[in-house]
């Protein structure tokens, strides 16, 4: 249960400011220099950036089903990024 004290607020409106606004802010306005799939893979990688950050910054205990969850995504990401290079390279030769 947490201590309802001035650090307690300090940090919650610094979370909020910092992480929610100006980070969605930002993104927001990025966003339209980017492609729909370039988009979508930042959005699903978000996740599994947040999985990671709670594991080693925040002490979290992730499961397996947790870990093999992420080395999907992982490699979703991985062959729709590398899968059309390739197949544009390979129809070069």
């Amino acid at each position: 249960v947490p201590t309802l004290d001035y650090a307690f607020y300090k940090a919650m409106i610094i979370t909020i400011f910092f992480s929610t606004v100006i980070g969605f802010g930002i993104e927001g306005l990025m966003l339209r220099y980017t492609t729909p799939v370039k988009a979508a893979i930042i959005f699903i990688f978000k996740s599994v950036t947040a999985g990671f950050l709670g594991y080693f910054f925040g002490g979290e205990d992730l499961n397996s089903i947790q870990i093999l969850g992420a080395c999907i995504i992982i490699a979703g990401i991985l062959i729709s990024e590398v899968g059309p290079y390739l197949n544009k390279k390979s129809q070069k030769i």
